[in-house]
């Protein structure tokens, strides 16, 4: 059984669990090698966890929320570009924050008419 690391709650019964490092370093090879059979057009990662772990980017979500970044690994014909967006929950949580939000999904709506034109 794995020990799951937990922040404190935010409000009354909600806790945000943060996947371990053993998690983390079962998990992705998979979905690196995933990413390599599927090849997408683009990359989006929900949260912090997601974009240190897929991105190995070691500042929070916060700092790199609407930034592109190229994914890569040694199987890939091209890199990826990956697109760091908050998680959903956050969002809920903090719905002043939809706004930048709607902000990166335009951003994925303009690279992927980039990329299929």
């Amino acid at each position: 059984s794995f020990s799951r690391q937990a922040a404190s709650p935010r409000k009354e019964g909600e806790l945000r669990v943060i996947p371990t490092l053993l998690e983390t370093a079962v998990c992705l090879p998979f979905i690196q090698r995933l990413i390599e059979l599927v090849c997408p057009k683009i990359i989006v990662t929900l949260g912090g966890p997601a974009a240190k772990s897929l991105l190995n980017q070691p500042d929070g979500v916060s700092r790199i929320r609407g930034q592109w970044f190229d994914y890569k690994t040694p199987n890939l014909k091209q890199k990826i570009p990956t697109l760091v967006m908050f998680h959903p929950a956050y969002l809920l949580r903090s719905p002043y924050q939809k706004r930048l939000a709607w902000h990166d999904i335009r951003a994925i709506a303009r690279r992927l008419e980039q990329i299929t034109n």
